[in-house]
């Protein structure tokens, strides 16, 4: 089953330094509103441009950022196994919509990604970047490690996503921009990429 990495959040094995909290329910910037992924502008590093399409909206609630990714998935041929088979199929377009939210304080939160990818996050401000660590527990294969930072562009219409991920197979670093919804009114919605860690990992992230 594949899996779309929209959920930003990353372990690595140096420590940050982190400034003291802010005030409980206070964030430096605000990053609330509808976000659609810019493939073109983005670096995806070792992972392929995926043939999705995501909008992502985030929401203040308290100390917790909420995130919600409408992931569209184009008409494509998979590996499907049927009993001990092995065949391909037709899979035709279909949404996912994942929910989760992330601590701006340091508390773990836990959330479920697609139909069974289970996630321990936690999140802190680091200035003006939200910065998330996290790890994904697939049921089958090696745990994933990943971290996100979030800054906000100057002119508060763009945000950077920056996305270290480790697994006990691969590396993999990425660059993500998230444009300002009401800029691409008139627009198609980019195509959102997926970076694959390795058939033996359940996580198979998709481009998103």
């Amino acid at each position: 089953m594949k899996y779309c990495l929209t959920f930003s959040a990353v372990i690595v094995l140096v420590t940050f330094g982190f400034r003291p909290l802010l005030a409980v329910g206070t964030h430096p910037v605000d990053l609330t509103g509808k976000w659609a992924l810019n493939v073109d502008k983005s670096n995806f590093g070792k992972g392929p441009k995926p043939s999705c399409k995501l909008i992502r909206r985030i929401a203040y609630e308290k100390v917790d950022v909420k995130v919600t990714d409408v992931i569209t998935f184009e008409s494509s041929v998979e590996q499907i196994r049927a009993g001990a088979k092995i065949a391909p199929a037709v899979v035709s377009e279909h949404t996912q919509t994942d929910t989760y939210f992330v601590s701006t304080d340091g508390t773990e939160r836990f959330n479920t990604v697609g139909n069974s990818l289970k996630s321990t996050s936690t999140g802190r401000w680091q200035g003006t970047s939200l910065v998330i660590d996290s790890t994904y527990t697939p049921e089958q294969g090696w745990v994933v490690k990943q971290r996100d930072s979030w800054t906000l562009s100057s002119d508060r219409q763009t945000i950077l996503v920056k996305i270290h991920i480790e697994s006990r197979e691969t590396t993999i670093d990425q660059t993500q921009i998230f444009e300002k919804r009401t800029q691409l009114l008139n627009q198609p919605v980019q195509d959102c990429p997926l970076a694959t860690l390795g058939e033996s990992t359940a996580l198979e992230t998709r481009n998103c």
